[in-house]
């Protein structure tokens, strides 16, 4: 398994003045070409190219959808993985668990989202989207339901052609002006972040990527305050996606895994996320 590769983001006070194709992956989306749909199954639409062609996309099975959660899900497979393979085969599935991670590959042409399983018995379940962008909807730990059907090339377990049906609340996104005003006006509000994840926004005020490491990226945010400085270790998504798009006067969203702050000078946001970044 490749690594994940981490890019930089830091917040900071603005100077002054200033084709193997995985099992619910489609690489060929986005280009102008034509694709066959995977698997062998029938296709129920067809989307167009930039060209004007029509692609195929694979249908999901008719019917009413089996309904449980994901830990449910993994559990029948987890008790006897063949009973629930025949069970859950050509049938849409529609499952509700809390998100356990997002996570990406060097090779991965978009992140990957898994829903929780039973902790310590069981694999999560991993989601594979119709439309890849999907995973910019769930932030980790937000109970959310999709529906798809069983992975047909990989691990039956998993599931494939997902859609997001319903999105529940989320942790409060904090402003990087606030989190900085407030850490520098009192050091004890530290406590109230730190070890925990967050949802921080912000406006870009500069981005590079340094000559002398390929894999990151520093990106300042404006921040009202100068101390502390906040910097943000960004996993996902990968540089190669990042290079260009990240641009002073956009808003952007992180989500940091955890919060440590070491000192009064300080702030860190690990394991993070960077959603779409806008004007």
């Amino acid at each position: 398994m490749k690594r994940l590769i981490p890019i930089l983001l830091m917040l900071v006070m603005p100077a002054a003045g200033c084709s193997g194709k995985k099992d619910g992956d489609d690489k060929s989306r986005g280009a102008d070409k034509d694709f066959e749909p995977p698997y062998g199954t029938k296709t129920a639409e067809r989307r167009p190219t930039s060209s004007g062609r029509k692609t195929s996309q694979p249908a999901l099975p008719t019917g009413p959808a089996l309904s449980l959660t994901s830990k449910q899900y993994r559990e029948e497979f987890q008790a006897d993985y063949g009973k629930a393979q025949k069970k859950f085969k050509n049938r849409l599935v529609e499952l509700t668990g809390p998100v356990a991670r997002i996570s990406q590959y060097d090779d991965d042409p978009a992140p990957r989202v898994s829903l929780e399983g039973v902790p310590g018995k069981t694999d999560d379940v991993q989601l594979h989207f119709r439309d890849p962008s999907q995973w910019k909807k769930v932030i980790p730990g937000q109970t959310v339901k999709v529906r798809g059907r069983p992975a047909e090339t990989l691990a039956a377990s998993n599931l494939e052609l997902c859609e997001v049906v319903e999105v529940g609340g989320g942790p409060t996104a904090v402003t990087a002006d606030a989190l900085v005003a407030e850490i520098a006006a009192d050091q004890k509000a530290a406590a109230k972040y730190h070890g925990k994840p967050l949802v921080v926004t912000g406006e870009v005020a500069s981005a590079e990527a340094p000559p002398d490491d390929k894999h990151i990226i520093k990106v300042a945010l404006k921040a009202g305050k100068p101390k502390p400085t906040v910097t943000c270790s960004v996993t996902i998504p990968l540089p190669k996606e990042l290079l260009g798009t990240v641009k002073p006067g956009q808003k952007v969203k992180v989500w940091a895994k955890e919060i440590y702050i070491p000192d009064a000078d300080k702030v860190l946001l690990l394991g993070a996320i960077l959603y779409d970044a806008t004007e």
